[in-house]
């Protein structure tokens, strides 16, 4: 497993094609307009999600 931190969605959109797997956001909801961006330009196989939950 190999973990990369992004602070501007910009940089992770710009590098999407490196990554498989599931996206960890932190306690700060994103606006609506930030979450269909990533909706609209990351692959089916990338989870966005508002918490990490390790006995899932």
């Amino acid at each position: 497993m190999h973990v990369t931190e992004y602070r501007n969605v910009n940089d992770l959109i710009k590098n999407k094609s490196k990554h498989a797997g599931f996206i960890s956001i932190g306690p700060a909801p994103f606006e609506k307009n930030v979450l269909l961006r990533l909706h609209m330009r990351l692959s089916a196989k990338l989870v966005v999600r508002d918490s990490f939950v390790p006995s899932l």
